[in-house]
Order: structure tokens, then sequence, then C-alpha cells
């Protein structure tokens, strides 16, 4: 067998395992790095550091489970056992260990939880998708966490399988993990089985700089924000009203989700670099947005097709002239739709000129010929034209550059 170096070798694993800045299941790589570690002997060390780097640990039913998350999913007790054995190798192997995806069920206790956090004490990053028994740490586990728990900068609950998930008494739970983790900077939260998130009584005093809610529900996300006790937020994925008078002078990236009442109240984001509209913006809007950003997104933008003409109603049966009104009718919405999309698309295209800092435009939705005036200014302008499809990540170098900052050891 040819013989590789041992620098070679690391530097060629080093291109299968990719940074935690970006998030992700990475099947491809991990399978690469699981390969590897078995060929030799002087490869089973560097490949399996590695393959440790990004755990993925899922305890759901096989039956939601794809044959490629099989294969490279952990199980819990599995992956305990391997971590908290007397051994070398489990040694150096928890110490690898920097980002856990964990997907948990109904029968994951707390304790389980704690052991896993307390023996990771190189872990960076906790993603749970929660079954809501997880975080009913008692007074004595909430002690241990604090003082002998990992280094968590991120933390990720998705609580959306849950129906009654106010009901179990979680949230609190959640709030106390949080304030047992001082050291979090990036929260993301997605739930929409709650209106009200639960507020600290007194604020955490925490250090966030990076918070996402993803959520249709929730209604108090600044006050929940504001009982954290921060006060420098950079990156925010939820736009309400107040947000920008608490948070403007420190924000770098916005996404805004729904329409913005107060417009002018954009004018205290002084720092912003990245703004994400997922809704359709006014020509207010975007005259509001200030002109330091560099990358402007635009979502679920779709450029219906020119509507058909009004089909002709006289004569015909009673069926026949319905099934003609109400293609009239859609004629008609189609028309309107179309106008508003129309009219959005020659406002982006009329002040482009006025983001003197701007360098990339990213459009996500539906590709239409009528797109081509939008390109073509933004080719006159020496900015980046990026089209994709809906279920595309986001282009936030703002946040990969947080979190290649806070995700280091």
């Amino acid at each position: 067998m040819l013989e590789i170096s041992l620098e070679v070798f690391q530097e060629i694993l080093g291109m299968l395992s990719l940074p935690l800045a970006f998030q992700s299941e990475h099947i491809t790589e991990s399978a690469a790095l699981a390969s590897c570690s078995l060929v030799c002997k002087s490869w089973a060390a560097p490949s399996q550091q590695l393959l440790f780097k990004r755990v993925r640990i899922d305890e759901q039913s096989v039956s939601i489970r794809t044959v490629a998350q099989m294969r490279m999913a952990s199980r819990l007790a599995g992956f305990l056992h391997t971590i908290t054995a007397d051994t070398n190798k489990s040694r150096w192997l928890r110490e690898s260990v920097l980002s856990i995806i964990f997907r948990s069920n109904k029968s994951t206790t707390s304790s389980q939880t704690l052991a896993l956090l307390t023996h990771l004490p190189n872990l960076r990053e906790f993603s749970i998708t929660t079954a809501g028994s997880e975080f009913f740490f008692g007074d004595a586990e909430l002690v241990q966490l604090r003082d002998s728990g990992p280094r968590i900068r991120s933390l990720c609950v998705n609580t959306d399988r849950l129906l009654s998930w106010r009901s179990l008494g979680t949230w609190p739970a959640l709030m106390n993990l949080i304030a047992a983790i001082p050291t979090i900077r990036m929260l993301d939260i997605t739930t929409n089985t709650v209106q009200q998130l639960p507020l600290a009584t007194p604020p955490l005093q925490c250090n966030l700089v990076s918070v996402k809610i993803h959520s249709k529900t929730v209604t108090n996300a600044n006050q929940f924000l504001a009982s954290l006790g921060d006060h420098h937020v950079e990156l925010y994925w939820l736009a309400e009203p107040g947000l920008h008078l608490a948070h403007g002078g420190h924000l770098r990236s916005l996404c805004i989700q729904g329409p913005l009442k107060d417009v002018d109240a954009l004018r205290f984001c002084t720092r912003l670099e990245r703004v994400e509209c997922r809704t359709r913006p006014t020509e207010a809007l975007i005259a509001a947005i200030p002109r330091t950003i560099t990358a402007l997104s635009v979502q679920h933008l779709i450029v219906v097709p020119a509507p058909p003409p009004v089909p002709d109603l006289s004569g015909g049966s009673v069926a026949s002239g319905r099934r003609a009104a109400a293609a009239a009718a859609a004629a008609t919405i189609a028309r309107m739709v179309y106008a508003e999309e129309a009219q959005t698309v020659a406002h982006i295209v009329q002040q482009l000129d006025t983001f003197p800092k701007l360098w990339v435009f990213s459009w996500v939705g539906v590709t239409d010929p009528d797109l081509a005036a939008l390109k073509a200014r933004c080719g006159s302008l020496g900015i980046e034209y990026r089209a994709k499809g809906f279920n595309s990540l986001s282009d936030d170098e703002v946040e990969f550059s947080l979190r290649q900052s806070l995700l280091t050891i």
C-alpha cells in the first residue's frame, strides 16, 4: 500500500472535516472519515478524532430516519458508554467532541442529558430536538452542570414535535439550563406551539450576540430577550416593534420575517451589514434600510406569469358559466399579484444604486423572465446577483464570522 506521511494525511482529513461555522449533517464527509478510520492503525486515531468533532445522536424511531442518517447517527447509550469508559481512547475521544446534534425521544431522561454534557469538556455547540423530559434538572444537577459542565457557546432547541409543550413545564426547565451555562453566546429556538416564552426573573445577565427565534406564534420575543439581560445582540431573526430601539446600535444582521409597521425605526440600526426580507418589501421599507449594508436578500417573492385574458361569459350552460366565472376571478387575482410583484421588483431596481456598499443581492424564490431587469441592474452596478431556491441556506457571512470566532476552544 502507498505510504502517506502523517502530515499529508492530516491535511487530507482536514479537507473532509468542515468547520463548525457551517451547520449541516455532512453525511458524506462523516462517511469518508469513518472509512479512513478503518484503513490501518496509523489512520485510525486522527480519523476518529475528526469524526468525533461533530457527533449526531438520533434516538428517534427508525421509521422517520433515512438510511444515511441511520448509518451515521449514534445511539445515546452507545455513545455514553464510549465516552465514559476509563481508557485513554475514551479520554481523547470525549475531548475531541466540539458539536452535538441530538434528536431525542420521550424515553430520554435528564440524567442521561447531564451525563452527556458533563463528560464533554470541549463541547461548544449543542443542538437538540427535544421531547420535553431532557431538561428537568434538580438543584444538585444544575450545580453540577454549572461547576463541571462544558463551556457551550451555541445552544439550539427545537420543540416543534410537541403538541402541549407549555403544559409539560419544559420552558422553565430550559431557562434553568441557560442560567447554568453562562458561556452561551448564540441562542437558536424553534417553536410553533407557544405564544408566550417564559421570562427569567431576575434577568439572567447573559452575553448573547446571536439570537434566532423561528416561530409563527411567539408574541413576546423582545420581552424574552430582555429577560436574558442582553444588550449587545449582533444578529437577530425576528422583527418586532421595539427591537430596533433596544438593539439597533449593535445589530449587524437582521431578518425581517413579516410586515414591519415602523420602518423608520431602522434608522437606529447604524451597524447593519446584512438584511434579509422574508416578506414582500414595500418601497418604504427598501428606502428605510440603512445604506451601510453589504448584502441584501429578498425571499418569498413569487413572480407569477402574466395572467390569461378574462374568458367570455356569454352563452353556455350554468355549469360552464360558473367555471368561466371562477376562471375570471382567478385571472383577476393573478393580475393583482402580478402587478404587486412587478412593482416590488421595480422599486428594488430603482433603489439599488443608493446602496454604495452593497456587493451581493440574493433572490430566493421562483426565477422569472421579469427578473432580467433586476439581474442586469446588479451587473451594471458591480453587485453580485444570486438566485436560489426556497430551501437554500442564507448567505450570512456575518453569522459565519460570529460562529468562527465563538466556537473555538
